[in-house]
């Protein structure tokens, strides 16, 4: 946690933990799961943050999506990418 001082004033520092943490004990690794809904500017944010503070840790954002996902559920990044895609393929229509 990062605090600071303005004006004298002790402003509490930010902080962001993900929904799960996910240890493979075979592999000796961890793995952090944030589980999320619509992408907004304060979870772009949050991502940000959480690399900027743990840079040796991988975070994996998941969101729900019965359209597009395995089992209802793929990684954001992918969803993204696929939405994308998808609305590219209807405007050439």
């Amino acid at each position: 946690m990062i605090k600071y001082k303005n004006n004298k004033v002790t402003i509490d520092g930010i902080t962001f933990d993900s929904k799960m943490e996910v240890i493979y004990y075979w592999g000796c690794t961890v793995e952090y799961i944030d589980v999320k809904g619509m992408e907004t500017q304060q979870g772009v944010l949050r991502r940000k943050l959480f690399d900027y503070l743990n840079t040796n840790l991988p975070l994996r954002e998941v969101t729900k999506s019965i359209k597009y996902g395995q089992d209802g559920w793929i990684d954001s990044d992918d969803l993204k990418k696929k939405r994308r895609d998808t609305k590219k393929l209807k405007a050439n229509i």
